[in-house]
């Protein structure tokens, strides 16, 4: 069994160049890959206790800091949900090349949900914590894939029998 005081700080940090930026990032563990995403104003850090956990049970996990987070490059430009999209799926096919589970909180979920809808060639599935719905106020913002969605999902919230619990 793996205790609290082990969990703290034995995963590797590394860094990977993504268009001339340093992303910082960690991979334990072999098996089904799993890419966890941090939230806004987060890191990997976020995921400390969680790595290990998974990685001991049979996962390959990798944790990203998103441009602008953690030990990513800070660069002064447009931080869109867009761009960390790109980073995502970049990232994937820089380390991992087979589907994964997206696994986000937060933003890091609303991020997730996107990669999926986007670039469902690459996922094996998604788990979304805490998910923020940061651009379902602008439907005509979003493109008709993850529109269609994020309708869904809007229309389940507001639904008298699962919205409620």
């Amino acid at each position: 069994m793996i205790t609290e005081q082990q969990v703290i700080g034995i995963f590797d940090k590394l860094t990977w160049d993504w268009k001339g930026y340093k992303i910082g990032y960690t991979v334990m563990g072999t098996g089904q890959p799993l890419v966890l995403i941090h939230g806004f104003g987060a890191s990997i850090g976020h995921w400390r206790k969680n790595i290990p956990v998974l990685a001991a049970a049979g996962y390959q996990v990798f944790a990203i800091d998103l441009l602008g987070f953690g030990s990513s490059d800070k660069p002064p430009l447009n931080y869109t949900m867009e761009v960390w999209e790109e980073l995502v799926k970049d990232f994937w096919t820089a380390h991992i090349q087979q589907r994964a589970v997206f696994v986000g909180n937060s933003i890091g979920g609303l991020l997730s949900l996107m990669v999926i809808a986007n670039h469902p060639e690459i996922a094996a599935g998604g788990v979304l914590i805490n998910c923020a719905g940061g651009l379902s106020h602008r439907p005509h913002e979003l493109n008709p894939p993850l529109r269609l969605v994020m309708g869904a999902f809007n229309r389940l919230l507001r639904s008298k029998i699962t919205g409620k619990v």
